[in-house]
């Protein structure tokens, strides 16, 4: 038994380092994207004059096109930084009639009641 819990943690503490070299790979991947889409939209922003109208519409739609890169780029950082924030978390909803508890089971999960039984600081915040 000791030697599969041993085998098990082993394992995870593998997964979690190819995990990290893996998020950092890609931050690196990410900056350099953005680097080479931001000069492309430089150097073309500035050979734009002495261009004829069909080659400004062609840098257009690329450089257009390099923006919408970008916006990926930055979609996916704020959505792994938005997961980052909860990856601790657990988020749950809790519908149903006004007076039916909803207020004393998210106080009882969270520690809430526990906390004051105990005298200790409550950290719990109603959002609303």
């Amino acid at each position: 038994m000791k030697k599969q819990a041993k085998q098990l943690i082993s394992s995870a503490q593998s997964a979690q380092q190819q995990f990290g070299s893996f998020a950092s790979d890609m931050e690196q991947r990410r900056a350099t994207i953005t680097q080479l889409c931001e000069s492309f939209k430089s150097t073309a922003g500035q050979g734009k004059t002495n261009l004829s109208p069909e080659m400004k519409e062609f840098v257009g739609k690329i450089t257009d096109s390099v923006e919408a890169v970008l916006t990926k780029v930055q979609k996916s950082i704020e959505g792994e930084e938005f997961i980052r924030l909860f990856d601790t978390s657990l988020i749950v909803l809790v519908v149903g009639k006004v007076n039916v508890g909803k207020s004393s089971l998210g106080n009882l999960v969270s520690g809430d009641v526990f906390n004051k039984a105990l005298g200790l600081t409550v950290h719990f915040k109603e959002s609303r």
